[in-house]
């Protein structure tokens, strides 16, 4: 999948980790849990990640969601925003039913880790 483009330099971030005393106590029935393959901003470019969880601590305060990324060698809670933290869209379908960009023919199904998810 395409890497998202970059924001205007005005508006360039990473994203804000919240600290683990501010995340709130998740539903009782699961509600919020997922397993969404996204975009995060770390380290000054985007990188993909995985978030598992998405919740709003309280109501006044902004979404955030839980995000591991780097081979899930790092994983914290971040504030869920279009600027940093972005749901991968899944490529397009081309004119004749095939994902862009994959090799496959229609009706055939890609090889694993080429225009197939």
């Amino acid at each position: 999948m395409p890497e998202p483009a970059e924001p205007p330099p005005a508006l360039r971030r990473d994203a804000v980790v919240v600290p683990v005393e501010m995340t709130g106590v998740p539903a009782p029935d699961g509600a919020g849990r997922c397993w969404q393959p996204a975009w995060i901003r770390a380290g000054g470019r985007w990188t993909s990640a995985l978030v598992t969880e998405r919740r709003r601590p309280g109501p006044d305060l902004p979404w955030i969601a839980h995000a591991r990324w780097g081979e899930d060698r790092d994983a914290a809670w971040t504030v869920a925003d279009d600027l940093t933290l972005l749901p991968a869209r899944q490529p397009s379908p081309d004119a004749d039913g095939r994902a862009a960009g994959s090799t496959a023919s229609a009706g055939e199904e890609a090889p694993a880790g080429r225009g197939a998810p």
